[in-house]
């Protein structure tokens, strides 16, 4: 050894600090994903090569992840311990044992139990390249930290959790403390400070539960230290008054009920009643989204209420000609519920409502995606004969932000065509030269700044 760092030292380096390399499977499109380059800081910068000098060239950041036309988030509330035995292996590939109606394994007939192997789901980011479909887990840490009360805590290990915390499609949501509604601030932060000192994670998404007296929008103030980009309630509404119940709606144009931005500006024909809350003046960049709980519904009887609920936000975004996000969370899975998990993934992915490719994401890398792209600077084309360089600033990017990923769209006039892409100041990109977008892949996994509380220091509220 002369002591050189080599590329594929890094790349070994990042697997195995971030699970990096989990991001993206083998592609059919090899040409078209770059190495890792590392981060330089606060600066991506694309070099684009084309067929002859262009005119005009242009470069814009999509208004969705990977360009897609719909995203659907999948949430497990209190972080259930199916997430790994049945969601995981349904989603990132498994064998599970085959279960009837009464969720009562199925036998060979030479008595052994059947199973049925799921070979994992994967959607495409434009560019030919994988990625694994995602999901979060909604985790309140009392359980973590101080009993193994199991009626409200988390119910993965701390092993899962840490593992979680270093995977690119995967989230760890807030869901209070101990799944309580008394002093929501507390609850929060107590639950915040916990996850990242025990699994250096940094919870930006608060998932509320439906216990909450009402939703009061000075709770996530900065003043109170919430680096929270995505707050995410059960069917609820803001107001100004700290008793008054939630409404069965939001408000502001950021999002609909079960639905949440569209990638292209404000949702028309909202008709929302904006003048009692003021969520955007406290709270710039956040946003308030809404879920559905699919408790009960993964079986042969039920599964028609999924498939309409997928249907119809295809339906509502193409009458309306936008991209939304849908969200839905459930309380654990029983093993007879995955081939209906496999059986929705289809609908979504593959759906003929869909006008577009669609994404399975999760509700924290989707809500950054949305911050990232809201604060990045995108600098004037710098033209050198078939040449153009384009400088992206991301140095407004909160310090707390995990994916940092940007997805561009390139345009140049002339009859040039785009021949070659380089990206420095990501970790990975794609791109596709033939419609001319680009993905630059970034993610952060080191455990916040934020001081966290000596044990002596916490409250407790009594509730469990």
């Amino acid at each position: 050894m002369d002591g050189t760092i080599t590329t594929r030292m890094i790349a070994v380096l990042l697997q195995s600090l971030f699970g990096i390399a989990q991001l993206v499977p083998a592609t059919s499109r090899p040409a078209a994903v770059a190495p890792a380059l590392g981060d330089t800081g606060s600066l991506v910068r694309l070099k684009l090569t084309f067929t002859k000098a262009p005119t005009n060239p242009t470069v814009t950041i999509d208004g969705m992840p990977f360009g897609v036309a719909k995203i659907f988030s999948i949430t497990s509330d209190d972080a259930a311990a199916s997430s790994e035995t049945v969601l995981k292996p349904v989603l990132w590939g498994g064998t599970l044992p085959v279960m009837d109606a009464a969720n009562k394994p199925v036998l060979n007939a030479d008595g052994t139990a059947k199973t049925r192997t799921y070979p994992g789901v994967v959607y495409d980011d434009g560019t030919g390249r994988q990625v694994r479909a995602g999901w979060g887990d909604a985790v309140c840490a009392k359980s973590l930290v101080e009993t193994r009360d199991l009626v409200y805590g988390h119910y993965l290990g701390l092993a899962d959790l840490r593992a979680a915390a270093k995977t690119q499609e995967r989230a760890i949501l807030n869901h209070t403390y101990e799944h309580s509604n008394q002093d929501p601030v507390y609850q929060l932060r107590a639950n915040q400070d916990a996850l990242n000192n025990y699994a250096g994670y940094v919870m930006r998404v608060l998932v509320l539960p439906t216990s909450y007296p009402g939703l009061v929008v000075p709770w996530f103030a900065p003043a109170n230290g919430f680096p929270a980009v995505l707050v995410e309630s059960e069917g609820y509404q803001p107001d100004r008054s700290s008793a008054a119940p939630f409404q069965n709606q939001i408000a502001g144009g950021f999002c609909t009920p079960d639905r949440a931005f569209n990638g292209d500006g404000p949702y028309p024909d909202s008709g929302w009643d904006k003048s009692n809350w003021n969520w955007g003046a406290l709270n710039p960049g956040h946003e308030l989204m809404t879920r559905q709980n699919f408790d009960g519904q993964f079986s042969q009887a039920n599964y028609p209420n999924i498939k309409n609920w997928i249907d119809s936000g295809f339906t509502w975004d193409n009458d309306r000609n936008v991209r939304s996000r849908s969200s839905y969370f459930v309380h654990g899975y029983d093993v007879a519920a995955a081939p209906w998990l496999q059986q929705m993934c289809d609908d979504m992915l593959h759906n003929p409502l869909a006008r577009g490719r669609v994404a399975i994401m999760n509700i924290h890398q989707a809500a950054e995606y949305n911050e990232c792209r809201a604060k990045a600077v995108v600098g004037a084309p710098q033209v050198s004969g078939n040449t153009v360089i384009v400088d992206v600033n991301t140095a407004a990017f909160h310090p707390d932000c995990r994916w940092r990923n940007l997805t561009f769209n390139v345009t140049a006039g002339g009859g040039a065509k785009l021949t070659a892409v380089q990206v420095q100041g990501s970790t990975s990109y794609s791109y596709n030269l033939t419609t001319g977008l680009i993905n630059s892949y970034q993610m952060r996994g080191e455990a916040s700044p934020h001081p966290v509380p000596k044990a002596a220091d916490r409250r407790r509220t009594g509730k469990r």
